[in-house]
C-alpha cells in the first residue's frame, strides 16, 4: 500500500475479514501519510506491519517472507473479493497448482459496459499457464491464492516496478507449478468516481506504466508495425464496443488507451515507475 485510504477502502479490507480465514494480515507499506496502516489495524489489530520503500517486486517478496503457511492471498488495496472468493479458489487448488488467480473486473462509473470484453471474459474460462505456454497470459496477483512453496525462492531485481505480478507467474510456471486464472467474476477492481480530466489523465499514466513494465521484463515484444497495429485494433475495439453500446465515450477510453500504450512501449525507460 502507499496512499491506500481511499472512501473503498474500509470496504476493501472488511470483506477480506469476511471472505479469507486469515491467520495473520501481512501489509506490505511504502510510509503512507494517509492513515493507511492505521485503518488496516481497525479492521486487523494483530496485522504485521512492515515499512519499506522497496519498489513493487520487492515489496511482493517481503510478503511472501512473512508467510507462515502452506497458503497466502495477494489482495490489492483496491480490489474488492466477492462473496464466494475463497471457497470458489481453493476448490480448484489441486496438487499441480500453484497460484489460482481471479481476474478483477473494473468498476467505475465512468466505465460501466466498456471493460475487457474478451473472449476469456465472454466465456467465464478457466486459463492454464504451464512450462509449455508461459507468457499466454498475463499473471495478475490482485486478488490471487497461492501456494507459498511455488514462489518462496522468487527473488526479483530491485528495480521491478511493474509488471511484477507477471514474473511471479513466471516462476511459479518454472518451478513445474501450474498457475490457473479464472475469468468469472469473483473479485472487483475499485475505481474512485472522477472526472473525466482526472479519470483520462490516470489512464493515461497506468497504461503507459503497464505497457513500460510490459517491455521491461520483455513480455511485450514488438516491431515498429507491431506496435502500430497493436494500438490501431484498440482503437477499433472502442469504435465496435461504442456502437454495440451506443456509448461513445467507450472509443474515447480506448483512443487515450491506446496512444498510451504506443507512448509507454516507446518510451519505456520514462514510464517504469508510476507517480502517485
Amino acid at each position: 500500500t502507499y496512499n491506500s485510504n481511499s472512501p473503498y477502502f474500509h470496504a476493501v479490507l472488511q470483506r477480506i475479514s469476511e471472505e479469507v480465514p486469515v491467520h495473520c494480515f501481512i501489509l506490505v507499506d511504502r510510509y503512507s501519510s494517509d492513515g493507511t496502516v492505521d485503518k488496516v489495524l481497525e479492521t486487523f489489530p494483530k496485522a504485521k506491519v512492515v515499512l519499506s520503500r522497496e519498489n513493487l517486486g520487492r515489496a511482493r517478496k517481503i510478503g511472501v517472507d512473512n508467510v507462515d503457511t502452506p497458503l497466502f492471498a495477494f489482495v490489492d488495496d483496491d480490489v474488492l473479493l466477492l462473496k464466494g472468493w475463497y471457497k470458489f479458489t481453493k476448490g480448484l487448488m489441486g496438487n499441480r497448482m500453484g497460484a489460482v488467480a481471479c481476474f478483477a473486473r473494473k468498476k467505475s462509473s465512468l466505465t460501466r459496459g466498456i471493460y475487457y470484453y474478451s473472449p476469456h471474459m465472454q466465456a467465464c474460462a478457466l486459463v492454464v499457464s504451464s512450462k509449455s505456454n508461459v507468457d499466454s497470459q498475463r499473471g495478475f496477483t490482485n486478488a490471487t491464492l497461492m501456494k507459498k512453496e511455488s514462489v518462496a525462492t522468487w527473488k526479483p531485481d530491485k528495480t521491478l516496478a511493474a509488471w511484477e505480478d507477471h514474473e511471479i507467474l513466471r516462476h511459479v510456471v518454472k518451478n513445474g507449478f501450474l498457475w490457473l486464472t479464472s475469468y468469472s467474476v469473483f473479485a472487483e477492481h475499485l475505481q474512485p468516481n472522477q472526472n473525466y480530466f482526472f479519470f483520462f489523465r490516470d489512464i493515461w499514466r497506468k497504461e503507459a506504466w503497464n505497457t513500460a513494465g510490459g517491455r521491461y521484463i520483455q513480455a511485450i515484444k514488438l516491431n515498429p508495425a507491431q506496435l502500430v497495429f497493436r494500438s490501431l485494433l484498440k482503437f477499433w475495439t472502442g469504435f465496435k464496443i461504442s456502437i454495440l453500446f451506443r456509448n461513445p465515450f467507450a472509443f474515447l477510453y480506448y483512443l487515450v488507451d491506446g496512444l498510451a500504450d504506443f507512448y509507454g512501449y516507446t518510451c519505456w525507460r520514462k514510464n517504469l515507475f508510476l507517480q502517485r
